[in-house]
């Protein structure tokens, strides 16, 4: 009866401890990345799939085929109370493809990328006491449809397949190493519109849909393997946008992007099928209060294209946090972030390279509670540096 005892208390402080978060990703589409990603009401290369799918409708070529690699490298920080400053470099790469074609007034697409996640954090056990690795990403495969009613004016609609996976790794002195392994599917849908009055202005709405994820697989803790599951929801978010080409060759934008984030009050988890008695077993359930709030972010770009087919973009967003202060923790560190964004790209005929560079740069965000009467600060922030590289096909 003892082992069960010390097994169900291990399990329900994994329980509080192994749930990671990161969440929102914007990094789609290396052309769109290196503009500040206000791509709503421009949307004219195979990435409007993810931005405003009405805007396939507005490519330049019947046929488009976008391979693209995006690399990650964060640098989380977190200062104990006692004033020691400890870093999480985790980082990470992952592809991603669009592809679009064109016929009359109707057009379609598929895209295969990355919204939510993408990354995690990496603590080692000499700064903060214990090892602790968690890695979340929620990829989208993405099938489009638009039409074109007029020259001014079209709509469109996407379909996401959401595969998701979470691992977290840590241990613990008392119950040794801990483990977390989860995979599972979900559903939903978006839509967008574009309207462009003249050659020179363009205005855009896109909106993607809410979702209900559910992932499933193993918790492994003292060299036992439990099946588990956790949900959560995600957000919608709606996004509009302006365009503007002041020439041919040289345009600005600027988007606005609303994110329900409120809908993730909290992690539901389970374990199943955990014996604590001879022949007597309980699924545990544990909930982490998550209570993110809604964010509003700003975005600015713009492109030049030089005659020989060389182009230059730049651009800058201003991204909020969405986890508030009694939640915050090493799993999730959220903070403002100034986002610098900046890139080139050069066409040859029917091909396409482009490039650019990102460069966060976090707030830090200061936490004090207290502790038998005496004050304990904790400090968090997060800077990342980010690279997309991309190659075109057109047709």
């Amino acid at each position: 009866m003892k082992k069960f005892t010390i097994l169900l208390i291990a399990l329900l402080f994994c329980f509080t401890m192994l749930w990671s978060g990161a969440w929102d990703n914007i990094l789609m589409g290396t052309r769109a990345l290196s503009m500040g990603t206000a791509f709503t009401a421009v949307a004219d290369d195979p990435s409007a799939i993810f931005y405003n799918p009405a805007g396939l409708t507005y490519q330049k070529y019947s046929l488009n085929l976008s391979l693209e690699g995006i690399y990650i490298m964060p640098k989380h920080s977190y200062t104990l109370p006692t004033g020691t400053t400890v870093y999480s470099k985790l980082r990470s790469y992952y592809p991603q493809a669009f592809i679009s074609i064109k016929k009359d007034k109707w057009s379609f697409g598929f895209g295969a990328f990355c919204p939510y996640g993408g990354g995690g954090v990496d603590w080692s056990q000499k700064d903060i006491g214990y090892p602790l690795k968690a890695v979340l990403g929620i990829y989208s495969f993405t099938p489009s449809i638009a039409y074109k009613f007029s020259e001014k004016f079209s709509a469109g609609v996407n379909f996401n397949i959401y595969k998701g996976k979470m691992e977290v790794e840590t241990e613990n002195p008392l119950y040794g190493s801990m483990s977390i392994d989860e995979t599972g599917t979900s559903y939903t849908a978006g839509f967008g519109i574009l309207y462009r009055p003249n050659q020179k202005l363009g205005i855009g709405l896109a909106f993607r849909g809410p979702a209900k994820m559910k992932i499933e697989g193993k918790t492994k803790i003292m060299g036992m393997n439990f099946d588990s599951e956790t949900k959560f929801n995600l957000p919608y978010s709606i996004e509009v946008g302006i365009s503007y080409y002041f020439k041919e060759n040289f345009m600005i934008s600027a988007d606005i992007d609303y994110s329900h984030w409120s809908t993730l009050e909290k992690l539901e988890g389970k374990i199943k099928n955990v014996m604590v008695a001879p022949g007597f077993t309980i699924d545990i359930d544990k909930s982490e209060i998550i209570n993110y709030k809604n964010i509003v972010k700003f975005k600015m770009g713009g492109e030049y294209v030089f005659p020989k087919g060389v182009a230059i973009r730049a651009g800058i967003a201003y991204d909020n946090y969405a986890r508030p202060d009694e939640t915050l923790n090493l799993m999730d560190i959220d903070v403002d972030k100034i986002v610098l964004f900046g890139g080139i790209g050069y066409r040859a005929g029917k091909v396409e390279l482009n490039f650019a560079g990102v460069y966060a740069l976090g707030k830090e965000r200061e936490i004090s509670t207290f502790y038998g009467g005496y004050p304990l600060t904790q400090k968090f922030n997060l800077h990342a540096t980010i690279i997309s590289l991309g190659i075109r096909f057109s047709y």
